[in-house]
């Protein structure tokens, strides 16, 4: 009977070593997974070409591409002084979004969110335009609104460093019109 006792008491010792172990296991992975880098964003990245790929392989039968000139808004950091030395100032090298693509119906609106890289850049004010705003409008924000059935790319912009962008491309669906039975 001890001898029983004695097998259960190791083969719990060895149960909990085995969860442990796996706990901290799995807080090591995620931290590590969160400290590997990002792919890039900016607009000569294979991934915002893929976007591209993508947006123009998803565009529908008969939309027509516009030629209408981007709108854009702006949102500005506080102006840095001029005391400030300008060789000390940290520009933006990255932007990434939560998100790359959006479908939205009429009316809908999404907001992605931005983070810019270094996290220590001096100026991290944002641009915001659209390709076509009779499709798809955006906020100073990034607050993307559906306007019209199509296909559009927003984009933005940093403000330190116009150089770096990232896309997000947006087709806008027509509102589903609920079926209602005929009589």
């Amino acid at each position: 009977m001890k001898y029983l006792n004695r097998q259960k008491k190791l083969l719990c010792i060895a149960v909990v070593s085995l969860l442990v172990l796996f706990m901290v296991g799995a807080v090591w992975f995620v931290s590590w997974q969160q400290s590997q880098p990002q792919p890039p964003a900016s607009s000569s990245s294979s991934a915002s070409r893929a976007v591209s790929r993508t947006a123009s392989s998803q565009l529908e039968a008969g939309s027509q591409t516009s030629s209408v000139p981007a709108v854009s808004s702006q949102i500005s950091q506080p102006a840095v002084s001029d005391s400030v030395a300008s060789s000390s100032e940290v520009t933006v090298q990255e932007i990434l979004l939560t998100t790359y693509q959006l479908e939205l119906e009429v009316g809908e609106s999404q907001m992605p969110i931005v983070t810019m890289f270094p996290e220590n850049a001096s100026n991290k004010g944002e641009i915001w335009s659209t390709s076509n705003p009779s499709v798809a409008n955006v906020t100073g924000l990034g607050l993307i609104s559906g306007i019209s059935p199509g296909s559009c790319t927003i984009t933005v912009t940093s403000a330190s460093n116009p150089s770096v962008s990232a896309s997000v491309a947006v087709t806008v669906r027509s509102t589903s019109a609920s079926i209602q039975p005929v009589d």
